[in-house]
Parts: structure tokens; sequence; C-alpha cells
């Protein structure tokens, strides 16, 4: 558990994630802007991801969709994921340490493209196959009493970092 955030932000964590082989964390929670900014009825929005330094201080935080319904994370190790529900919809989505979005999955066919909620914080798992660039992400389906398997494969070198600046 974190130590209460006395700052302006007023940060509160409500789900924690270790991270494999780091000293970073991850966790889901509140700032005190978005808990003023609950729509509707207030059901889990506006929620954000905070990657953590080992001593707790903030790395990087992400804002999640105002209207997402449920929330989840997990960690590979490599990258982390936030899941998602609401209705009969369903998103992953692939950050890496920096806190830039990798991917969003969705269910398509063969599993028809609707897909139930997942409805608590343990709904997402979320590994690294040895030896491999693989990415398997498991999210809970409770509707349909079902894992959806999401599989990316990241090689070496697909992604690329830069400096410096760009014109559109």
């Amino acid at each position: 558990m974190l130590p209460p955030d006395t700052s302006p932000t007023e940060y509160a964590e409500a789900i924690i994630r270790s991270i494999p082989g780091s000293t970073t964390f991850l966790t889901v929670g509140s700032t005190a802007e978005s808990r003023e900014k609950r729509v509707h009825g207030g059901y889990t929005n506006n929620y954000v991801a905070t990657l953590h330094h080992a001593d707790g201080s903030e790395k990087v935080r992400v804002n999640l969709h105002e209207e997402w319904g449920a929330f989840t994370a997990a960690v590979d190790g490599e990258y982390w994921y936030t899941g998602n529900s609401r209705g009969d919809q369903q998103w992953v989505n692939m950050y890496d340490d920096q806190g830039l979005l990798i991917a969003t999955m969705r269910p398509e066919a063969p599993s028809n493209w609707g897909a139930g909620w997942m409805d608590h914080a343990a709904s997402l798992a979320a590994m690294t196959e040895p030896f491999s660039d693989t990415h398997v992400v498991y999210a809970e389906d409770v509707f349909w009493g079902r894992m959806i398997r999401y599989v990316t494969q990241i090689k070496l070198g697909d992604l690329s970092r830069s400096s410096g600046s760009f014109t559109w």
C-alpha cells in the first residue's frame, strides 16, 4: 500500500500489481480531479494507471477513458496492460514503461465481436512466452463464461525511439 498522497493530486490506488524482475510497480486508482469528474453514477470512471519507481514516486501516469466501466491491470515484465469492459464490449491496452500505448486488443472472429465483462481486479493475466517475442494476455469474459486470449508479437527492432522534432 502506498502512503497517503498529501499533494493536491490526492492519488489513491485501488489495484496494485508488482512487475516480475523489476523494482517498479503498477497501480490503478483515482485522483482528486478524477473523483470530482465522476460521471455515469460514479461507477469506477475516470481512473488513472500509474507506473511507480521502487520508492513509490510516480514514473508515468496514464488517464484511462472516462466512460469505461470495470478496470483491471496486469504486467508481463516488459509491458503493462489495462483491461476494461462496458456493456458487451471489452478492451485490453498494452503500454511500455514510458506510458506509450503500444496496442489495443479487442475480440474479433472467431470469438464473435462482443465480449462480456471483466468484473473484478483479477480479471486479466499477462505473460511473455519464454525465449520468444510473443506476449499473451488472458481476459475474463463472465457473461459467456470464458477467457479470451490476446496475442501480440513484438520483434526486436519493431519499436524504436528517437529524439528531436518532426512536422506533421
